[in-house]
């Protein structure tokens, strides 16, 4: 137990941190979480959640059924995300990195008893309105696709369904981090340049 604390309380500057600056430096401030735990272009946020939630297990995977992606929960001074195991692995990626914006956004309203629970569309079992989910799934794109790991790829040559591939995410996913409204996800080729 008093490593989960120390091991807590060592990245928790990195996390007030966040939470400081969030409005004034955000992209910096995610891109630097992203830089601290991984140099590979796929972010490793199983690295990044072990690290800053500390404990044995910060991660589970169970099945959730159809309709729910993962949950963050408190238990005593241990935060535990769990992951729908039967989600393609781009998706769990995704939930993982929704949940562990929770705790570094909304870690006040994750309760000992009820945690926060989001269904397939990332909206949760609370009543903490659209934004907050929001506020979660940008925090989540932000740290999946930082823009300099996007720009390299791009740079490199890689089609709009390699990037999301090397990314590990989904195209979708890739499309709304670059906010292209009208890219059909079944077409490979985008023109990237205008978005970098």
């Amino acid at each position: 137990m008093n490593n989960n604390i120390e091991n807590r309380n060592k990245h928790r500057h990195f996390i007030e941190h966040y939470k400081d600056s969030l409005d004034r430096h955000e992209n910096k401030s995610i891109e630097s979480i992203v830089k601290a735990y991984t140099s590979e272009p796929c972010t490793d946020i199983e690295k990044i959640i072990k690290k800053c939630l500390g404990g044995e297990s910060p991660i589970k995977f169970d099945d959730l059924g159809k309709n729910f992606s993962g949950k963050i929960e408190k238990s005593g001074d241990q935060y535990i995300i769990t992951v729908n195991s039967t989600h393609p692995k781009n998706r769990q990626r995704f939930t993982m990195a929704h949940e562990f914006a929770h705790y570094v956004l909304h870690s006040d309203k994750i309760g000992d008893d009820d945690g926060i629970i989001d269904d397939a569309l990332y909206r949760s079992n609370k009543p903490l309105g659209f934004l907050v989910e929001v506020e979660a799934n940008r925090f989540a794109g932000k740290i999946l696709m930082p823009m300099e790991h996007i720009n390299t790829l791009a740079r490199k040559g890689f089609n709009f369904g390699k990037i999301a591939d090397e990314l590990q995410v989904s195209k979708l996913a890739l499309k709304v981090r670059l906010g292209i409204a009208n890219y059909d996800p079944s077409d490979d080729i985008i023109e990237l340049s205008s978005k970098l």
